[in-house]
This record gives structure tokens, C-alpha cells and sequence, in this order.
């Protein structure tokens, strides 16, 4: 990232490495990296691999293999939380999509983990127009930059991962995926409230859909996201109604991302084999089982039309971003 934007310096803003390693353990008097299997060696275990199947029981020694690094990077961002209202977040969004789109295809990197732990807010001065920082890469892959997607993995954070992600399907891993995160964060913030000061209460939250993306197994949170998801009718009522009554410029944000993301007339909703303009009788229906994937599944379909969708995802960040812009030059 660093070496392809040296030499063609973008607008946005973006993570440098200033310095950093691996941090190394002596072990019998040998240098050795900081890994799960040297902590487990050391213990005289073997570490296993955890099973696919997130819901599976597992072994305490089933865990992932993971390397200590650290590094310390440029610019200095602050939370997400810090933002001072919605026009400021927005314009923080926009501009760390914009770093994540100019990242994957310039670099052939793909994220994989949009959340609001993930994107900072960075501020030249006080009273300055707030910048939107995108970082850790912790989960990104590299992937051919024509071709630009990843095999199937299930990787990312509740409540933010896509429900390809959540449900492992055996489709691609393409921006769309990162893009969907980016549309759970809105939804996420707009719901429990941007900042400190407009915080719910948790109790409060039982009261709301969207808690369900992040309680019971992955199948139940990805039930849950395909249902808010596979009609405009269903986000509007389910999660849009539900956001903070301050926020004025939220919900048209997140319908604009909903209707881009999941309203392509190729491979609209959510659910397999329903027809979208049609009554959905089996939506309350304990037997349907809408995490099958096939090819009627729209998740799989819309893989065929990502460069499509991403160009009308951006066109909608740029739209909201000049009016989140005039809004605080007001």
C-alpha cells in the first residue's frame, strides 16, 4: 500500500507503516516468534485448527494461528464514536470506502473486515471537517486485481459480517461483502447512536430488530439479516424505523446503500428462491430454511454484477458525502 501510494499519492487519506516486527520469545535460549503454536509448544500441547463450522464444538487447543506483530503507524485517528454528529460520520465513511475501493484496485487487497473498530476519525485541527481513516488488515487478503475476490471464508466481526461471510457460502469473496458491512455499521450507529452523548440504553436495544444480528447461532443472525434485507418494505420497517429520531440524513443514507446493494434488478432480496415483488408466506414459517444457498440464492447471483453495484455504491457515498459537506458548512 505504502510503495503504490508513494508514488501516486491519492486524495483520501491512508494507513502508513512507520516501523514494526514480529515480537520474538526466548525459548531454551533460542529467539523464537510470538505464535500460537510457540505458546502451545512451550505448554507442550499441540495446537489444533478450530472446525469450520463456527457453531461446532470445539477443544480449548482448537485455536487459530496467529503471530504477535506490532507496529506503529501514521495518521493518528480517534474512534468512530468521536464524531459530532451524522454529516461528520457520513463524511468519515465515505472517505475510508474511498481509501478501501482505491486500496483493492490499485493494490489487490481486499479488507474483509469493515466495522466500527476499523475506521477512525482523523482531524487536522479542532474545528476542521473530520477525515475517515480505514485500518486493520489483520483479515485482508490479497486477491487478483482484475479478478478481485477471495475464496470462501467466514471471517469479520458481529455484527457487521455479511451473511455470505456469516453463512460461509460457497461463493466468492468480492466487495460486496465489505460493502454490506459498511451498510450494518450505518445501521449499527443510527440505532445505538453515533456517540456517547446519543447512546441507547441496552435495554432499549431488546426492544429493536437489529439485536438479533448479533445474539443466538450464525444461522439465526443470518435468518435474521436475510429477512431485514430482502425487500425494502422489510429494511424500512424492521431496522430504518427504528434508528435514532435526531437523525435526519441517516435513514435516506441507508435506504440509498440498501437499494444499491440489494434492489439490483439482476438479483434482488435477500432469500433464495423467492420471487422479491411477491408476498413472502414463509417468512414466519419455522421450517424454511433461508440459508440455503443454489442458484437462485441472490447472494451468489449478484457475484456476476459486482463491478455494477460498486460503481452505484459509490455514486451514492459521493452523492451523500457533498451533502453531509453543505450541511456543515451551514
Amino acid at each position: 500500500i505504502h510503495d503504490t501510494f508513494e508514488q501516486d499519492t491519492p486524495d483520501h487519506i491512508y494507513p502508513k507503516l512507520i516501523v514494526g516486527g514480529h515480537v520474538r520469545l526466548t525459548q531454551k535460549n533460542r529467539s523464537v516468534i510470538d505464535t500460537t503454536d510457540a505458546i502451545f509448544k512451550a505448554a507442550g500441547v499441540k495446537r489444533i485448527d478450530p472446525p469450520s463450522d463456527s457453531d461446532a464444538d470445539s477443544a480449548w487447543n482448537q485455536q487459530l494461528l496467529r503471530a504477535h506483530r506490532r507496529t506503529v503507524m501514521s495518521p493518528v485517528g480517534h474512534s468512530i464514536k468521536t464524531v459530532q454528529n451524522e454529516a461528520e460520520l457520513i463524511i468519515v465513511l465515505a472517505e475510508a470506502m474511498q481509501c478501501y475501493s482505491s486500496i483493492l484496485s490499485q493494490c489487490g487487497i481486499l479488507h474483509r473486515d469493515i466495522s466500527t473498530n476499523n475506521i477512525l476519525v482523523v482531524r487536522d485541527g479542532k474545528d476542521t471537517i473530520p477525515r475517515g481513516l480505514l485500518i486493520d488488515f489483520d483479515l485482508a487478503v490479497e486477491v487478483n486485481k482484475h479478478k478481485r475476490s477471495a475464496r470462501p471464508e467466514s471471517l469479520g466481526t458481529m455484527p457487521y459480517m455479511s451473511i455470505a461471510n456469516i453463512l460461509n457460502l460457497d461463493t466468492p469473496r468480492t466487495a460486496l461483502d465489505d460493502w454490506e458491512s459498511l451498510l450494518y455499521v450505518v445501521c449499527w450507529l443510527a440505532t445505538v447512536g453515533i456517540s456517547s452523548d446519543h447512546r441507547v440504553a441496552d435495554a432499549e436495544l431488546e426492544n429493536k430488530q437489529i439485536k438479533h444480528w448479533r445474539i443466538g447461532t450464525t444461522k439465526m443472525i443470518a435468518d435474521a439479516k436475510r429477512t431485514h434485507m430482502h425487500s425494502g418494505d422489510n429494511f424500512q420497517f424492521s431496522i430504518v424505523s427504528r434508528f435514532c429520531e435526531q437523525y435526519k440524513l441517516l435513514p435516506y443514507f441507508a435506504i440509498a446503500l440498501y437499494n444499491a446493494l440489494f434492489g439490483n434488478t439482476n438479483c434482488p432480496g435477500a432469500i433464495p428462491g423467492l420471487d422479491n415483488d411477491e408476498d413472502d408466506d414463509s417468512s414466519d414459517d419455522e421450517d424454511s430454511d433461508k440459508s440455503t444457498d443454489g442458484p437462485n440464492d441472490p447472494l451468489i447471483k449478484r457475484c456476476a454484477y459486482v463491478d455494477e453495484i460498486v460503481a452505484n455504491l459509490e455514486g451514492v457515498l459521493e452523492k451523500f458525502k457533498c451533502k453531509a459537506q453543505a450541511a456543515l458548512k451551514l
